[in-house]
């Protein structure tokens, strides 16, 4: 292969590539090739990008999931990136750092400010610019031990032309949620439509419509008992909160727990006193900034914040995000611009990865200088604590 390109990206053609995709995907994941369509229906063929050598065989794959994620009670625009595999044969050989770098220039050119993943193998990313940004959690209920639900609004069975409400709703609850995200249909289909089997969604319904709902699947457990696996658990009310809570204590005769992926801050888990809560952290995911103006801009801001720090940043993927930048910050607003030529005094240096944590508030500029990731003078330092304080960011879902 030569050195200068052993590869391309290509656009995905399914009568041409179809079968060769599938089976390089059921091989990397351990899944029978003719499932593979099946996921291609929801994220989209154009969605899905090849690494192809000059000669056209098929060396690995990715999938873009175009979506956001809510920092600081705004959507930033984000390139979530899924089902990256390369083929056995080349492995070991740079075609996956190629093919992400490759892809990380294509979701800048296309206005992306930020990309994010689940990591298989974090050195990999680390490559690309990624660094680890947010939790996932998986929860345990013990329903028959659930205290602190309720029956305070009535539950019910959720109709298929109620998701256009639902969707409105879990956008309401996830802008004040640091990290969820901003779904596409594509993260849509996995909550009611999960490789588990098709989703049983309730809603818990107020005196003005739905103020909550949840959707689960049946999985089978020791014994005649089941589990409840939720996709999806959303509550703009403390009554809906309580009385979604009353629908799982209210199986426990029939399922032994139930699993999902909220933290175990989130308000609704709240409500249950005592150990009927267990949770752990299951993994973490990681973040790249692609723009760094952009991302600076997209996010939002506490409203009486306000400050200024120079950052100096590194990136060797991108030159044009490298360099001398002045960060300010005002009314729920920031902006993030080019230092005036030969400007002097304080600054931060950090590279992209550590950027991405500060900026999504996974670490925070002292924690980074502490490890050796940052370096700037404790003024400088504490002014970037300052201005990106906040919780570390959370997912309650896979993509």
């Amino acid at each position: 292969m030569s050195p200068g390109r052993p590869f391309r990206l290509a656009p995905f053609d399914r009568a041409e590539r179809g079968q060769e995709l599938a089976e390089l995907l059921g091989l990397a994941f351990n899944f029978p090739p003719e499932d593979a369509p099946e996921w291609w229906d929801r994220g989209g063929d154009d969605r899905l990008r090849l690494l192809l050598t000059p000669d056209g065989r098929l060396a690995g794959t990715l999938l873009w999931v175009p979506m956001g994620h809510f920092l600081g009670g705004r959507a930033v625009g984000c390139c979530g990136v899924a089902g990256v595999a390369v083929a056995h044969e080349f492995r070991g050989r740079g075609a996956a750092t190629w093919m992400m770098r490759e892809a990380l220039r294509e979701m800048r050119a296309a206005g992306f400010p930020l990309s994010s993943l689940y990591p298989s193998t974090i050195r990999l990313y680390r490559k690309a610019g990624y660094e680890l940004a947010g939790h996932y959690y998986t929860t345990t209920l013990r329903l028959r031990e659930i205290e602190g639900g309720s029956h305070e609004r009535r539950v019910r069975p959720l109709r298929g032309d109620e998701m256009p409400l639902v969707r409105d709703l879990y956008r309401r609850v996830a802008v004040g949620r640091h990290g969820w995200l901003d779904r596409d249909r594509y993260l849509w289909s996995r909550v009611h439509r999960p490789r588990l089997g098709p989703a049983h969604g309730f809603a818990a319904e107020g005196p003005d419509g739905i103020e909550g709902y949840l959707f689960f699947v049946n999985q089978k457990g020791e014994g005649w008992k089941s589990r409840m696996v939720l996709t999806d658990l959303v509550a703009a009310t403390p009554e809906a909160g309580r009385s979604l809570l009353g629908l799982l204590a209210g199986n426990g005769t029939m399922h032994e727990d139930a699993v999902l992926h909220l933290p175990p801050e989130d308000p609704i888990l709240q409500h249950i006193p005592g150990r009927t809560v267990r949770s752990r952290l299951e993994e973490r995911w990681m973040l790249r900034v692609l723009d760094p103006a952009a991302a600076v801009a997209a996010r939002g801001w506490p409203a009486p914040l306000s400050g200024r720090v120079d950052l100096e940043l590194l990136d060797d993927l991108f030159p044009e995000n490298a360099g001398r930048w002045t960060l300010e910050v005002a009314a729920g607003r920031g902006e993030l611009r080019r230092a005036a030529a030969g400007a002097a005094g304080p600054v931060l240096r950090l590279d992209v990865r550590s950027f991405a944590q500060l900026y999504a508030g996974y670490q925070s500029a002292a924690a980074l200088a502490a490890i050796g990731r940052a370096d700037g003078p404790e003024e400088t330092v504490a002014a970037a604590d300052w201005l990106f304080r906040g919780p570390a960011p959370t997912l309650p879902e896979m993509f």
